[in-house]
């Protein structure tokens, strides 16, 4: 949070319940609100009369991207917002919907959306983005040795770090992705592996 604006970050999922878990965090509504009663709140907010229940499910999506869109802007005009969506390749479709009505051209709330994913998010949707007032494509090259070999100390912190072979050994494995380091962490800690008294990490 800064004095002039607000960061909100937000994992992406690909079911709808990854939709009422946008929907919960840009509503501030406690992590555990079940994600009916998120959408709920979502259409009291708007006052639209549609009964969601018994709309065509096409009519559904429409109507919840359009309220949640219209939602984001109102936020970014009572302060300025960012919104940082990471995983957006798994995101739901009524989601990302949302997201590009937010932002399209003619619109001056102070918004600004950050998605971050795989290239499969450019393959389900090659135009995203472009109806947005601007916008801009970013590919990030992997990580070289020395960076990836950081990014994996800092991970493994506060275990015992293996020496410096082993962890040349995980760097080339992972090939400079960070999703990948931090897979192989996950997987390491799993399986009891670099905890303080054990010297030896598994691989």
């Amino acid at each position: 949070i800064t004095p002039t604006g607000v960061v909100t970050t937000v994992a992406g999922s690909a079911t709808e319940s990854g939709l009422g878990h946008l929907i919960v965090t840009l509503l501030g509504l406690p992590p555990t609100t079940p994600s009916d009663e998120g959408v709920r709140r979502l259409i009291e907010s708007t006052s639209a009369t549609l009964d969601l229940t018994a709309a065509h499910p096409a009519a559904r999506r429409q109507h919840l991207a359009r309220a949640l869109a219209s939602h984001l802007r109102r936020r970014a005009e009572e302060r300025p917002l960012v919104l940082l969506v990471d995983d957006a390749e798994t995101l739901d479709p009524t989601a990302l919907d949302a997201l590009e009505l937010a932002t399209l051209s003619g619109l001056t709330s102070p918004l600004c959306i950050v998605l971050t994913g795989r290239r499969r998010l450019l393959e389900l949707r090659p135009y995203l983005g472009e109806r947005a007032a601007d916008s801009a494509r970013r590919t990030l090259t992997p990580l070289d040795d020395e960076a990836a070999s950081h990014v994996l100390r800092q991970l493994l912190s506060p275990v015992d770090v293996p020496a410096e072979s082993m962890l040349r050994e995980l760097v080339e494995r992972c090939g400079g992705s960070p999703l990948r380091l931090v897979e192989t962490v996950r997987a390491l800690r799993a399986a009891g592996a670099g905890q303080h008294g054990n010297a030896t990490m598994a691989t």
